[in-house]
């Protein structure tokens, strides 16, 4: 910025010493110093301190002598009526909502007023955009961040323009867990136990991928081992860490089939056994038994006799949880045997 001033003098001419000072000459900053022989006369003071925003003083002093002394004038100096405004932008304190999976719908674009304000004192003019906000995406599926950005402006001093940036940011977040439907109680015949299928899972965010997962508790209260109930436990984690509520099932398994009784031909039914003849005997091998909950069962037989029916034998397998098998061999004698 250049400075120019106007000298004239009355009384005689002076040599006149010109300072000029951003403020007052006790506490500005002096920019220059100039001396006029000649008044009428313009000083300038050129690039004169373009960040002054407080005016210009300008302090004459007369240092002419001669032969008689000093030289009885006075000087006038006129500084001219610069404009010494500064325009200051600031930018208004947007809200930065956080919401869950989605805006809906996103914050729209706002006005230059409500993006910024010019501070009192400010150079006049209107403040505009410029040009259209943009706006950046940062982060992943669990937590996103748009910021949209302004780019202000306003007159300053002179010829001048002062821009400024102004952001606007909205967050979404995922911390909700996926929702697990309920699932209904099962019950299998031992030994099998295939699972359930898993239950269906939901996520509001759409950040679950995958099934659910289950955890079988200890079988307790069955009339055998590998018989009773059980708590299955299913469980849900999204792709961002939340976890859902666990849902849990009964499981039964119970045992509501016999054994297996398989016998060898030695316990098959004998009829008229002639009279001198001996009843077969018998042994545990003659028939075993085995059983799809217990695994191997033991045999056991026993025998009847009376003179209408003839000997009975009877071989039974038992498993654990009372079920039973058996199978009956009839032997009878000869009716005749005794008889004269």
């Amino acid at each position: 910025r250049d400075v120019t001033i106007s000298v004239t003098a009355t009384g005689g001419t002076p040599d006149v010493v010109i300072e000029l000072f951003c403020g007052t000459a006790e506490t500005g900053t002096r920019l220059g110093i100039e001396t006029v022989t000649t008044v009428p006369s313009t000083v300038t003071f050129t690039d004169a301190g373009d960040t002054c925003s407080s005016g210009y003083t300008a302090t004459l002093t007369d240092s002419a002598t001669d032969s008689g002394g000093s030289v009885d004038c006075t000087a006038i100096a006129t500084v001219p009526d610069i404009d010494c405004c500064v325009t200051t932008l600031t930018c208004t304190s947007l809200p930065s909502p956080t919401v869950e999976c989605a805006f809906d719908p996103e914050p729209g674009e706002k006005t230059v007023a409500e993006v910024a304000t010019k501070i009192e004192g400010s150079c006049s003019g209107d403040i505009e955009f410029v040009g259209d906000p943009t706006v950046q995406v940062e982060g992943d599926s669990c937590t996103t961040t748009k910021t949209r950005t302004y780019t202000v402006s306003a007159p300053g001093r002179g010829d001048t323009t002062v821009t400024e940036t102004c952001d606007e940011t909205w967050t979404v977040v995922d911390t909700t867990g996926p929702v697990i439907s309920n699932v209904g109680d099962a019950t299998f015949e031992c030994p099998v136990d295939d699972g359930t299928n898993p239950p269906p899972v939901t996520d509001a965010c759409g950040n679950f991928d995958g099934e659910a997962t289950s955890t079988d508790g200890t079988l307790i209260g069955g009339c055998s081992a590998n018989t009773g109930t059980k708590t299955r436990t299913w469980e849900a984690t999204d792709t961002c860490g939340n976890s859902a509520i666990p849902v849990t099932q009964q499981i039964t398994i119970q045992d509501t089939v016999a054994p297996v009784l398989t016998c060898s031909d030695s316990t098959n039914s004998l009829s008229n056994v002639g009279c001198d003849a001996m009843i077969p005997g018998a042994s545990a091998g003659d028939c075993t038994a085995t059983d799809a909950c217990d695994g191997d069962v033991s045999v056991d037989f026993c025998c009847t006799f009376d003179a209408t029916n003839g000997f009975t034998r009877t071989w039974t397998a038992s498993d654990a949880c009372g079920k039973e098998a058996s199978t009956v061999q009839t032997i009878t004698v000869d009716a005749t045997c005794g008889t004269a």
